[in-house]
């Protein structure tokens, strides 16, 4: 004889449920899939909650129903948590590296709700500042990665300050609508943190030539190109090349 695991509620009180703190950001784009097929048809795949009506599974449910003014559906797990959320994204969409730095940021962990707020202040994404702190801690992208899936990554006070030092030499080229495209960002990072590279310079280019800086790079290295040729602009001394064949920055020798 079959056995009677859970039973199945159902709820106009959306009020009732939590989103578990660590769990990762709503997908609008599952939302508005789901809310499309819900208008059509609610299936009756209930949403998981545990006692403390937390969602363990089903939050893209949850907010499409709750849009549509559908009736909740749902079913209680006693004692589940964060742990069992994870399992269930994974076994449905696999957790990005967003994902696990929200969780950890959520979760109030000192160095990843630091770089928060520097993401924050600068409305800057993961992946960018994972190639900056890749710059600043001389440590590969691949390592700082796992690092953030494991909730370890760790920042010093000097190196956080440095990440702020270059955000705020950054945020010059904020008269320049792409300055946040990946091209551009990767290009500067890799110009900015080139040993023989001054900002100084930089900014005194930038009052007399932004003219250099107007369309959509292709790529890093069509960034690079402009960028080192507005640095280099006018300049006697201390010129910065990029040489797109060996695809490295040098400083000619009559210099």
């Amino acid at each position: 004889m079959d056995k009677e695991i859970s039973k199945i509620y159902s709820t106009m009180d959306y009020s009732k449920f939590k989103m578990i703190v660590g769990n990762r950001a709503l997908r609008m784009t599952n939302v508005s899939a789901i809310q499309k097929s819900s208008s059509e048809e609610q299936l009756m795949i209930p949403i998981l909650v545990n006692e403390k009506f937390e969602v363990i599974d089903g939050q893209h449910r949850l907010k499409s129903w709750s849009n549509l003014g559908l009736p909740i559906l749902y079913t209680i797990a006693e004692g589940y948590n964060l742990s069992q959320v994870r399992r269930a994204n994974q076994n449905s969409i696999n957790w990005t590296i967003s994902d696990f730095f929200k969780m950890h940021s959520d979760l109030e962990n000192t160095s990843f709700k630091e770089i928060q707020d520097i993401m924050d202040k600068h409305g800057l994404r993961v992946n960018g500042v994972i190639k900056l702190i890749s710059k600043v801690t001389e440590c590969n992208q691949v390592k700082i990665k796992q690092d953030i899936i494991n909730g370890t990554l760790c920042l010093s006070n000097d190196e956080l300050v440095r990440i702020n030092i270059f955000l705020e030499h950054f945020q010059d080229f904020d008269f320049y609508k792409y300055f946040k495209d990946n091209a551009f960002i990767t290009a500067f990072l890799d110009l900015y943190f080139y040993s023989e590279y001054d900002h100084q310079i930089m900014s005194s280019r930038l009052e007399k030539s932004r003219h250099f800086l107007s369309g959509k790079f292709k790529d890093k290295h069509d960034a690079l190109n402009t960028l080192t040729r507005l640095y280099s602009y006018g300049v006697v001394k201390n010129k910065i090349y990029y040489d797109s064949n060996t695809k490295k920055l040098y400083v000619p020798k009559s210099n």
